[in-house]
């Protein structure tokens, strides 16, 4: 008995309290339909960030039921088809036509990339290649220079280095297209005295010495090279290139023809002494003067 009257008490409470909410409503101005508009639409925004917050790590929601992936941007949705992704915030190449690249090459038979403007000078690409090869300053960077070799025809210049690339692409066009042309880093200018070169600056001593290396075998410094001086210069090259190699090991057959056919013995003797020395012969004399070196 006593909780039938407690429940109609509570009832008859909740009743009075529900008048009350009428009465209030009913005294408030009324607001216009916009306002219910944007009422629905910040609950379902509300309700959407809500979902957002569930969503994994890997871009799914943790509940299998159903699956919500945000929209890529517009440089990640490029990447994402398989064409080429470009950084958010990094420069667009289109915007600045007049820098490009330049493909310098080194005595050692590689290249280095360094690109630059047409107002750049042959001495700013020169100290942008040197300062790459190792991270001290060049003691003896003004040693350097930059020449343009055509190897088709063999046509070799040397660039002043206060020419722009805008004047050697003015002068040397006109003669034959730029990608004929092959820019060379090179030793134009040498010190009195090698010992100091290299004592002070190792990185340009070797620099050099790949630059001699590949004029030396090169047809046209080969070409006029006794099979004598070649052998002796081809065993002492074989010494500096494998430093821990015994005097006797090119008597075994295998290691005289791993020397031939692994590494080549292009790299320690001129092609054109190569071509005219009999195989035999040249064998037998660098097993011989290699026991002397």
């Amino acid at each position: 008995m006593l909780e039938l009257v407690s429940g109609r008490k509570s009832s008859s409470g909740a009743m009075r309290r529900c008048q009350l909410v009428k009465e209030r409503e009913r005294n408030l101005p009324k607001r216009p339909h916009s306002y219910h508009g944007k009422l629905v639409a910040s609950k379902l925004l509300c309700s959407l960030r809500c979902s957002q917050n569930q969503v994994s790590a890997g871009g799914f929601p943790k509940s299998n039921t159903w699956r919500f992936q945000q929209t890529p941007k517009s440089h990640e949705r490029v990447g994402m088809e398989g064409q080429c992704s470009v950084t958010p915030g990094s420069p667009d190449k289109s915007t600045n036509p007049s820098v490009t690249t330049l493909k310098v090459h080194l005595p050692n038979g590689t290249f280095n990339v360094v690109k630059y403007g047409e107002a750049i000078d042959i001495k700013g690409i020169i100290s942008t290649v040197t300062s790459r090869l190792a991270t001290e300053p060049r003691l003896y960077q003004q040693c350097y220079g930059m020449r343009l070799h055509h190897t088709a025809t063999g046509e070799m210049h040397w660039l002043h280095q206060d020419t722009t690339m805008a004047q050697v692409l003015e002068r040397f066009e006109k003669i034959h297209p730029l990608n004929e042309w092959h820019f060379e880093l090179r030793i134009r200018y040498l010190p009195l005295n090698l010992q100091q070169l290299y004592d002070r600056d190792k990185v340009t001593f070797y620099f050099y010495y790949d630059q001699v290396r590949n004029d030396y075998l090169s047809h046209e410094v080969g070409a006029r090279i006794d099979q004598d001086t070649a052998v002796q210069l081809c065993c002492l090259e074989i010494r500096n290139y494998f430093k821990d190699m015994p005097q006797i090991a090119l008597d075994k057959k295998s290691n005289l023809e791993y020397l031939e056919k692994e590494v080549g013995l292009h790299r320690f003797v001129p092609r054109p002494v190569l071509e005219g020395a009999k195989p035999k012969n040249l064998r037998k004399a660098i097993q011989a003067q290699f026991k002397r070196v």
